[in-house]
């Protein structure tokens, strides 16, 4: 299974960066120096898919030093629009995002990374800057 996991996430870094652009990330534009040092640049409310099957959201805010706070919701079942949601502590460390298993960092200016590391799977995400949406989640139940 750790095999397929390592596949999974290799399939993700090497996948074109067009099909995950953001579409309202023009307005963050940081240098790779900030990404690294300014904690700032994670502020905001993040939002894809782990393992491009489950959707994911981190409301991130800066509290102080490299000290943060996040609202973490994702899908437990894929065949519902409900979503769970804890509130956890992080802290920066060298331009990464420590959240108890789960570590986010910048993939590049507009996106960030996230990786879950849970009790029997290990997750991955690409964030885009904005809340997590069902608008197409079921456009085609109405055919049948």
């Amino acid at each position: 299974m750790k095999s397929l996991s390592a596949l999974l996430l290799l399939v993700i870094l090497l996948s074109p960066s067009q099909l995950l652009a953001d579409e309202n990330a023009e307005h963050r534009h940081h240098t790779k120096a900030q990404l690294k040092t300014e904690p700032k640049t994670f502020e905001g409310t993040w939002s894809g898919m782990w393992d491009l099957c489950w959707k994911v959201e981190f409301q991130i805010k800066h509290v102080e030093g490299d000290q943060f706070e996040v609202v973490y919701r994702w899908q437990e079942n894929t065949e519902s629009n409900e979503m769970e949601q804890n509130t956890i502590k992080g802290k920066l460390k060298n331009g990464v995002l420590k959240l108890g298993s789960i570590s986010i960092e910048f993939k590049d200016e507009h996106r960030l990374l996230a990786i879950g590391r849970f009790r029997q799977f290990t997750r991955v995400a690409f964030l885009n800057f904005g809340p997590v949406t069902f608008d197409d989640e079921h456009k085609d139940d109405d055919k049948h």
